[in-house]
Formats: C-alpha cells, sequence, structure tokens
C-alpha cells in the first residue's frame, strides 16, 4: 500500500509515480483519502511509459485500486486521480 491520509483540516499529500510499468494487484491500494475533519484529500498522479494495470483482491475481499476519496465523517473534497499510459 501506498498511502497518504489526512484527519484535520491539512490537505492530504500528493502521491506521483513516474515508472515504465505498473502494476497493483492482490489488494494492492494507492490512496490518498480525508478520513475526518475538513482537509481536502490528496491528489494521485501515475504516469507510466509502457502500461498501468489494476486487478484482484487479497484474502479479506479488499480490492485493488486507487484512491483519493473523502470518507464519512470528513467534510473536505475528494481528490484527483490522474493516470496517463499508452495502455491501461
Amino acid at each position: 500500500m501506498i498511502q497518504t491520509i489526512t484527519f484535520d483540516s491539512g490537505s492530504g499529500g500528493r502521491i506521483a509515480l513516474d515508472v515504465e510499468r505498473l502494476i497493483v494487484q492482490s489488494g494492492g491500494q494507492i490512496d490518498a483519502s480525508a478520513r475526518s475533519g475538513t482537509g481536502r484529500a490528496g491528489d494521485v498522479v501515475l504516469t507510466a511509459t509502457d502500461s498501468v494495470s489494476i486487478s484482484g483482491q487479497d484474502e479479506n475481499g479488499f480490492f485493488s485500486g486507487v484512491f483519493a476519496n473523502s470518507d464519512d465523517p470528513s467534510l473536505g473534497d475528494g481528490g484527483n486521480i490522474v493516470i496517463t499510459a499508452p495502455l491501461v
């Protein structure tokens, strides 16, 4: 898991990955969310020169994914997710 989270009034951090190929699987997650308070969730920017693949779940049923959401009871906005790659 790659993660940055805000729990208060500050904004969440930015996750930026520049890679050839990105594979997120078996429940792996990239998460820049807001969990409580008024802070805005962070942004996730993924840039791959070849491909990005996101698939599967772990043994507890948690799905692989990329997140920049604002969870209850957070009052902040969700963040942006930008994925740039020839194949997603």
